[in-house]
């Protein structure tokens, strides 16, 4: 072994080491190795891999390193790799591959497997730059090889690879398509061994969206349909459920092309719910929901409804909760339950009027503890609409509350009456049977257990319906007005005192808060919500008293979050003028807050001031207040926080309208910076230019000063390159052709812009030429629009062009996009 190999392995070793000084070092040297000569750096690299002079542990670290050369979630970091790829010399980017194929047949599985994640990496780059092109065949024809772990190798190596291209780019399988269904097929026999046909199902499972050429005839969803039912005939738990996984993933992408095989496809499903295994009964489970959810999606319910005979009898039996059977994970009961609340919400009727449901209850009611939970728990997964035949519910209702404090039955009663009161809430008898449903309930919370959650859930749904209802209606309000002061004082009572790290309670406490004062009549209950707008107030200075305490600080920041939720919600229902006595020491609590050290708090009081600062109000008068406290956030690297903040800044450009140039010379300077700056997080980009679109509305042609700044955003903005991160650079544009239109309407005809409207127009046709999505369209037909208005002189030469590309979204089958040409083209003509 000649020295540099040992230095290399040395390195390589010091890579492992647990000396955090010695690690970073070795890093470091990895990356300046890599930077300065890579193809010096990627040859010693796969010598290592191969030969036998260094460890295990050192030969995986080598993969490894090359594996992560080749890839980064970051597109811009991505790009430059695949730059210094493919300047290699093209005879040494061969060899390299032929060599991974060749390591991939090796009896070192770990070897084995990473050659092929290697080779992966180089397919994804070479191929979306239109080389490697013979790359599936060439595999294809490898799997005729006897060797089990090439094989293995090939299937994961088009699983992962295939996973990559349609995750990360907007690659085109059209002519690859056949050879990686052959691909799928070839190995999903019953006569190969077990790892190889679980390595072509999960390759299947990768693959699917890259089949869209194969899949969209029903003759080839057929053939993979028998061969996964055929792999699923050997009995072997863990192929069973890759296949059913793959199936349910068929049926989500490919729903309208699976025709006539659905009856295949049930009798199938049927044979599965025979199987006895838990793992598999989720995945049939999955299968109903998956169906239900997707004919729901496209407005149907053909064969949901027509499969009930087949789904409910086996539901049924599968929402019972068995010891094995953890809170916290999920299993057959949870899914069981799930796949019933989908289907319920799919069929066209009420499900509970259902024969086979019917049945199921009316035996069920009448037999022992376990049996009478099955009830309550096949009642509530039903129960997700207004109920109009009420009939089998209504007698339901007093078992389901006399239940409420059987310690082995009160979860399903409480999390049933739940589902119930949230949109059939007035099913409750208001004068006998409400009262003991509500005292149960305050009874429970006041134990500070698991129930007590499932308490305060369902006095909290009773809260949200009557909010929903109280301007309908006055009789739910007033039927829970009666209760609302012993619902106060429990509920205050048991956030006092219920213990500091018991999250889960405090918040389900505060939630049910937040929906009682919701549903509150301000008339009748000025006087309660007057004096639990003082104690959160009073509650949220005695915790900033603490907050300099680094020990208790992450529970001092829960309760001041949900404090500030809840002062929020009371200024929200209670007119501002009524509780004026409070405004100044709410203002200055959120500037104190908003002068702690950096914690998420301060995105809560954004949030909260977005709700607050309503015309005229207080809290706008004294927005000056908080335009530091904005400025610094502006900068902020959490992510929570600086949403709250832009948003919050969008929100006061629309309230204010022209009041919001008293402050735009402090602001907008400030999200410029924010928007051009690299340090921002890239994702509060687009909320950036949303809230730029607000405020040049605003500020109406008083927004000349930034004309610069626009077409400073345009130049940045086509330097996006989309095939690194489709959705990023769609949402981009998108949210960006939003902000433009604004500007256009805002400033009107300004000569700025016709100095600079072919490079304006220029840009708008690139993101037209590229909306393969129709991510842009309503934003492109809009800006058009608006653009041939102002300017039809200086435009007139592209009118038959934009006239054209208007009128062919007349009939899009999204409403949105065919509503918004059709006005576009009334407006133009």
């Amino acid at each position: 072994m000649d020295d540099q190999k040992a230095k290399i392995i040395k390195i390589l070793e010091n890579v492992l080491s647990t000396n955090l000084e010695l690690r970073s070092s070795a890093e470091e040297i990895i990356n300046e190795l890599q930077n300065k000569n890579y193809q010096g750096f990627f040859t010693l690299l796969i010598q290592i891999l191969t030969e036998d002079f260094a460890s295990p542990s050192v030969q995986h670290t080598a993969g490894l390193i090359l594996k992560n050369s080749l890839h980064s979630n970051d597109p811009a970091t991505q790009n430059q790799i695949e730059e210094r790829w493919v300047s290699l010399d093209n005879n040494f980017r061969q060899q390299i591959k032929n060599h991974l194929i060749y390591l991939m047949s090796t009896q070192k599985i770990r070897t084995a497997f990473l050659s092929c994640n290697i080779l992966s990496g180089i397919a994804r780059i070479e191929m979306t730059r239109n080389q490697y092109n013979d790359f599936f065949t060439l595999l294809n024809s490898l799997l005729e090889e006897k060797n089990e772990t090439l094989i293995r190798c090939i299937l994961e190596l088009v699983g992962i690879t295939c996973l990559s291209l349609i995750e990360e780019t907007t690659f085109d399988f059209t002519k690859y398509s056949g050879a990686i269904f052959m691909i799928c097929l070839k190995k999903m026999k019953k006569e190969e061994s077990f790892e190889i046909k679980n390595n072509a199902l999960k390759c299947t499972n990768s693959c699917l969206e890259a089949l869209e050429n194969v899949l969209n005839d029903e003759r080839n969803i057929l053939l993979l349909l028998d061969a996964l039912i055929d792999i699923s005939a050997g009995k072997e738990d863990e192929l069973i459920t890759w296949s059913m996984k793959v199936i349910y993933r068929i049926l989500g992408l490919y729903y309208k092309y699976t025709g006539n095989n659905f009856n295949k496809l049930f009798l199938f499903i049927q044979s599965m719910q025979n199987y006895e295994s838990e793992q598999v009964s989720m995945e049939v489970l999955e299968f109903w929901t998956v169906l239900a959810e997707i004919e729901c999606e496209l407005e149907t319910n053909y064969y949901t409804e027509r499969s009930l005979t087949i789904f409910l009898p086996y539901v049924l039996t599968k929402l019972i909760k068995t010891d094995e059977q953890m809170e916290d994970v999920w299993n057959s009961h949870k899914a069981a339950t799930t796949a019933l609340e989908k289907i319920s919400k799919t069929v066209s009727f009420e499900l509970i009027n259902h024969p086979i449901i019917i049945e199921f209850l009316r035996s069920n009611l009448k037999n022992n503890e376990e049996q009478l939970e099955l009830a309550f728990i096949a009642l509530g997964s039903i129960i997700n609409r207004k109920i109009e035949n009420r009939e089998s519910i209504v007698p339901l209702i007093p078992v389901l509350a006399k239940n409420l404090n059987n310690t082995k039955l009160q979860k399903s009663a409480f999390w049933t009456l739940t589902k119930i009161s949230e949109n059939n809430f007035d099913m409750i008898e208001p004068v006998r049977l409400l009262p003991e449903v509500i005292n149960s309930s305050l009874e429970v919370i006041k134990n500070k257990n698991d129930a007590s959650i499932y308490a305060a859930c369902l006095i909290s749904s009773m809260g949200t319906y009557v909010g929903k209802e109280r301007n309908v209606t006055w009789v739910y309000e007033n039927v829970l007005t009666f209760f609302l002061p012993d619902i106060f004082k429990a509920v205050i009572s048991e956030i006092e005192s219920v213990d500091l790290n018991n999250f889960k309670l405090r918040t389900s406490l505060f939630s049910c808060l937040h929906a009682c004062i919701n549903s509150a009549s301000v008339d009748s209950s000025g006087y309660l919500l007057g004096n639990a707008l003082e104690y959160f107030i009073s509650k949220s200075s005695d915790c900033l008293q603490n907050a300099s305490n680094t020990n208790v600080f992450l529970i001092i920041e829960d309760f001041l979050s949900n404090l500030i939720s809840s002062i929020q919600t009371i200024y929200t229902i209670v007119d501002e003028i009524r509780i004026s006595d409070t405004r100044e020491t709410v203002k200055n609590l959120f500037i104190n807050i908003l002068s702690l050290h950096p914690c998420a708090l301060y995105g809560d009081i954004y949030i909260a001031l977005s709700s607050m600062c309503k015309p005229n109000s207080y809290f706008l008068t004294n927005f000056y207040d908080y335009i530091p406290f904005i400025l610094r956030d502006l900068k902020s690297n959490d992510f929570y926080v600086l949403k709250a903040c832009i948003n919050f800044i969008g929100d006061i450009a629309n309230v204010l309208n022209k009041g919001f140039m008293a402050y735009s010379d402090e602001i907008v300077p400030d999200l410029i910076k924010a928007l051009l700056s690299p340090q921002i997080n890239s994702s509060a980009k687009p909320m950036l230019l949303s809230v730029f679109g607000d405020v040049s509305l605003s500020l109406g042609t008083s927004f000349s000063p930034y004309i610069d700044m626009t077409l400073q955003i345009i130049q940045q903005i086509s330097t996006l390159e989309r095939k690194y991160n489709e959705g990023f650079v769609d949402q981009v544009r998108k949210n960006f052709l939003q902000m433009l239109d604004c500007v256009v309407i805002s400033l009107g005809f300004s000569e700025k812009i016709k100095e600079n409207l072919n490079f304006i127009y220029a840009f708008i046709k690139k993101i037209l030429g590229e909306d393969e999505n129709k991510s842009c369209t309503v934003e492109l037909i809009n800006i058009f629009t608006d653009l041939f208005v102002i300017y039809s002189a200086q435009l007139q030469s592209e009118r038959e062009y934009v006239y054209k590309y208007i009128s062919s979204h007349t009939d899009n089958k999204k409403e949105e996009i065919a509503l918004a040409s059709k006005e576009a083209l009334s407006v133009l003509r």
